[in-house]
């Protein structure tokens, strides 16, 4: 979903669990086109590389088993590559203008992403109950698991 500027959450967690129900549709299709690709790597990114892109990673490594501190360590280093970048983004300087709540959510702290991940355990039964709930089918998910050696 586009950002509504004007009603920005508190903090990035807010937003992410908010994301795992508002943006059922999109996750689906996501998911659904890498399970569609026969072999090689996936390409997936967004504007900053942390938000939808970090949900979407966070998603597809736990379904592949990876422990938790591992995807909550691997979103939150990301503030450390991306910091430049936010600093003297154009789009970000405009989009503060807007809304100056926005400089609050440019960071990737480890606890937004663990927020995420707690509310996927908790409101949807972990990574492959959410796809399931989402519509992706059993036969996608598998090729998922595959892709990630997850599957016999």
């Amino acid at each position: 979903e586009k950002l509504d500027l004007a009603n920005l959450p508190d903090d990035l967690g807010t937003m992410y669990v908010a994301s795992l129900d508002a943006n059922q549709p999109q996750f689906r299709r996501v998911f659904e086109t890498m399970a569609a690709q026969p072999d090689g790597t996936v390409l997936f990114h967004c504007t900053a590389g942390k938000d939808r892109t970090g949900m979407v990673a966070a998603l597809l490594l736990s379904l592949a088993g990876v422990p938790r501190s591992d995807i909550v360590h691997d979103y939150a280093i990301s503030a450390r590559y991306l910091e430049p970048m936010m600093r003297i983004s154009p789009q970000m300087a405009t989009m503060a203008r807007q809304n100056p709540k926005i400089i609050a959510l440019r960071g990737s702290p480890a606890e937004s992403i663990e927020a995420f991940l707690d509310a996927l355990e908790r409101r949807h039964g972990g990574a492959q109950a959410y796809l399931r709930k989402i519509g992706v089918s059993d036969a996608d998910i598998g090729r998922l698991m595959a892709r990630l050696g997850q599957a016999n």
